[in-house]
């Protein structure tokens, strides 16, 4: 796997991290521990055999070993009713070529000074003819599973230049799909969102943004923030010379990045393969079966679904 994809904290800064949760290399070692004997006695759920993923699920529930329990039990639950989104991961396929084709979807190599790892996405022309949503909700998925695999990190930042985005684009995106996604994301992943930057939205894609907005309790809506042609507002949270050389800053094209976290996902095409076949299985749940509907709300009134 290439080294550089992905540039890790130093000591210090790891330890920074654990600090902020009350954690150190001992209590991480005994919430994993526990966290593997729970999932033993989980007749529905696989194991999760590397200890290291572990580690980072209850960093994303902020140390708390019944938050991480929930999560990770939400999380088998998800790729077992969700194979729209959590299936066919393969990287050799014409869908992934054919979204890596029209977008930049990539975290950006090195992590800001506080331990925050930003991801930025767009698109590269404006033809929507090969742009799916769903494809793009994978390729997010595919990225947060490389990066539970590798990467260190305390909380996510996120970067979307809707500089090319069309009316094609937008009328291809649901509520459904966004819906799904957001809990997939925010619930199933525990994607710690400390800020969201939205560059360039024309007026016809705010019925997206309120979409978005419908779906996400207040204290994440207040962390969206619209940016324009000049970005020097977005560089009072995020360190301009991470981002890319199109941004004003020294972190490579968007085409190299791109390529760059494509390699890396691709490298991961046999791992993808056999973690797709980790899942829950309901018939083995103690207590009662969940279902689609138990998780998304899909009862005929669409039931709002506020994600934290």
């Amino acid at each position: 796997m290439k080294e550089d994809a992905l540039e890790l904290p130093d000591q210090q800064l790891i330890e920074n991290i654990w600090s902020e949760f009350g954690l150190n290399e001992q209590r991480i070692k005994e919430a994993v521990e526990i966290l593997n004997e729970w999932l033993e006695q989980q007749p529905h759920l696989p194991r999760e055999t590397d200890d290291a993923r572990l580690e980072r699920w209850l960093l994303r529930c902020k140390n708390s070993i019944e938050k991480t329990k929930q999560v990770l039990d939400l999380y088998y639950t998800l790729r077992t009713i969700s194979p729209e989104f959590m299936t066919g991961w393969d990287t050799d396929s014409d869908w992934f070529h054919g979204i890596f084709r029209v977008m930049y979807v990539y975290p950006v190599r090195k992590l800001t000074p506080e331990g925050d790892r930003i991801t930025i996405m767009g698109l590269f022309g404006t033809d929507g003819s090969e742009y799916e949503p769903i494809d793009l909700g994978k390729i997010c998925l595919m990225g947060l599973e490389v990066r539970t695999c590798e990467d260190y990190w305390r909380s996510d930042i996120l970067v979307f230049d809707f500089t090319n985005i069309t009316i094609q684009h937008v009328s291809k995106i649901t509520l459904t799909i966004i819906k799904k996604l957001g809990i997939l994301i925010l619930k199933g992943y525990k994607y710690r969102l400390k800020s969201a930057h939205l560059i360039n939205v024309p007026p016809f894609a705010q019925i997206i943004i309120n979409m978005v907005k419908s779906i996400l309790k207040p204290k994440l809506i207040e962390r969206i923030h619209f940016h324009g042609h000049d970005l020097t507002d977005m560089y009072t949270y995020i360190p301009k010379q991470l981002l890319p050389i199109e941004y004003g800053g020294e972190g490579g094209s968007q085409a190299e990045n791109n390529v760059r976290w494509k390699l890396k996902l691709q490298s991961y095409r046999e791992w993808f393969r056999e973690h797709e076949k980790l899942k829950s299985d309901e018939t083995k749940r103690p207590g009662k079966i969940l279902r689609s509907d138990d998780i998304f709300g899909f009862d005929g009134s669409f039931r709002k679904l506020e994600l934290d």
